[in-house]
């Protein structure tokens, strides 16, 4: 009988482990992170944008309520990611989650922002259904914002959110220039790195003959794949 009493002990005492650890988490909103990769850790960099931000940041999360599960865990990966960018700011980062499939003036505002619906397939008694659902994000800051177009299970949460913060709070961008004039793709042609770069600097096409001196005006230069010397 006592090594039976031992087992049930040890269950007993796991449980209540358990549950302190959810009461914990849910009072003083901490993630315990369990996975090798640092998964839901906040790296340095983001902690230090978050003790450095000037006024407040809001972000508006609009995701369906209803959501097939694998899609929900998104949702609240994304949830538990506010309520620690909100710790780690001291409250200046703040969060508001609606559902735009509950009200026609919610979904304009969604689609107004740049948040498009996507159709996922889904199974319900038997029947195959499309269902429409939002997973997005606009985040805000004085009369600057930056929008998050699509939030997917597995994503760069942390990354896709700080960059975003990072751009609506940036005072002064630093400037890149994308060299031009030696055979290389056009600025045009170049259109997703100059939006991708854009997030967080200043884009502009540049040449070797321009009048001002290049260290007064780039941060940094571009040179893709010139063919002339």
């Amino acid at each position: 009988m006592k090594p039976t009493l031992g087992i049930v002990q040890k269950t007993l005492l796991l449980l209540v482990a358990v549950v302190l650890l959810n009461l914990l988490a849910a009072t003083y909103h901490f993630r315990l992170d369990l996975t090798s990769d640092d998964r839901y850790t906040l790296s340095q960099a983001t902690k230090d944008m978050l003790n450095e931000l000037p006024e407040a940041v809001t972000v508006t999360a609009y995701f369906t309520e209803e959501l097939p599960p694998e899609l929900n865990m998104a949702r609240e990966e994304f949830k538990d990611l506010l309520i620690e960018y909100g710790d780690r700011s001291n409250g200046l980062v703040v969060f508001d989650l609606v559902d735009p499939n509950q009200a026609d003036s919610v979904e304009q505002e969604a689609l107004g922002v740049g948040i498009r619906p996507i159709l996922v397939n889904t199974r319900a008694k038997d029947k195959a259904e499309q269902l429409k659902v939002y997973m997005g994000a606009v985040v805000r800051m004085g009369s600057e914002q930056a929008v998050i177009p699509v939030i997917q299970p597995q994503s760069a949460m942390e990354w896709e959110l700080s960059s975003r913060i990072k751009q609506v709070s940036a005072i002064d961008k630093p400037t890149v220039g994308i060299l031009q004039g030696h055979g290389e793709p056009s600025v045009n042609m170049l259109a997703q790195v100059a939006a991708g770069l854009g997030v967080l600097y200043n884009v502009e096409p540049m040449a070797i003959y321009d009048t001002l001196p290049i260290h007064s005006r780039f941060n940094t230069i571009l040179v893709v794949d010139p063919t002339d010397t």
